[in-house]
């Protein structure tokens, strides 16, 4: 999918195979490997369904079966791909406009539009998410972020500071909490030899970050993602999960565990759309 959206063997084989912690946590029989693989294959299947209209019954097989695996183990990962989905599928046939005015005056709308679908959605399925129903999923945050203060954590825990349970004091940790979830353990938080290779990996997803903002055009980098929808999920969907998991997640052992269906898409937008700005550039 990555190579079909972008026809970039590199970046698809760097985001897609070799990437260390999706390949050591994603490759036993756990519940890690099968959210991995089920929320890899709903898109994939998404993409070639509703992109590009080649309609197999067993990939849309495959694709409920994969859905079914989400909500039954993991259904937080559902929660964070929905927006995205949404905002992927209604933007698609806007984005083959050859009107730029009428794309951007579009994304305020589709904006809104998929909001409103989002909280509909999660309304018609609180009764199957269990703990991160809309009407628990801030309790157990907070829960959660005052069990990580607890001793037994051997001091792998971190802390991104009192949660005030009002969605102002969600909204308040949304940048720290995110960081947490995207780049975190850093080089200076390793304890062991586990925590080092994911933070050698956090490393490079950091300088890939500082590579596409270093390229100064940032109006080119919000262009190009909000012209391909796939980019735009990608994007979307890596900060959602990344923030859910800083947010609720107790300790670095969890989280590196808990990240690893972002990742792919996460190297795939930043390396994706650093090489789209790049030939912008020499136009």
């Amino acid at each position: 999918m990555f190579k079909d959206v972008f026809s970039n063997a590199r970046i698809s084989r760097i985001a897609a195979l070799f990437m260390p912690s999706v390949l050591f946590w994603g490759s036993g029989i756990s519940k890690d490997t099968i959210t991995l693989a089920s929320a890899s294959f709903l898109i994939y299947g998404m993409y070639f369904t509703f992109s590009k209209k080649d309609i197999k019954l067993s990939r849309i097989v495959g694709m409920l079966i994969s859905l079914y695996f989400i909500l039954s183990i993991k259904p937080y990962i559902f929660l964070a791909l929905s927006p995205g989905v949404i905002l992927w599928l209604l933007s698609e046939p806007i984005s083959k406009l050859k009107s730029r005015f009428f794309r951007r005056f579009s994304i305020p709308i589709i904006a809104v539009v998929s909001s409103i679908l989002f909280f509909i959605l999660i309304q018609q399925l609180d009764g199957l998410l269990g703990s991160y129903a809309t009407s628990e999923i801030l309790e157990k945050a907070i829960v959660t972020q005052e069990d990580l203060k607890q001793d037994y954590y051997g001091g792998n825990s971190f802390d991104i500071g009192e949660v005030s349970p009002t969605v102002g004091g969600v909204l308040s940790k949304v940048p720290i909490a995110t960081f947490y979830g995207l780049f975190a353990p850093t080089l200076l938080q390793v304890r062991n030899v586990v925590m080092l290779f994911s933070a050698l990996e956090n490393t490079f997803l950091i300088l890939l970050t500082l590579r596409l903002i270093a390229t100064l055009k940032l109006r080119r980098i919000f262009t190009s993602t909000l012209d391909n929808p796939i980019l735009l999920f990608s994007i979307l969907f890596s900060l959602l999960l990344a923030f859910s998991i800083g947010f609720t997640t107790p300790n670095y052992g969890a989280m590196i565990r808990f990240k690893i269906p972002l990742i792919p898409f996460f190297v795939f937008y930043l390396m994706s759309t650093t090489e789209l700005v790049k030939k912008q550039n020499t136009r």
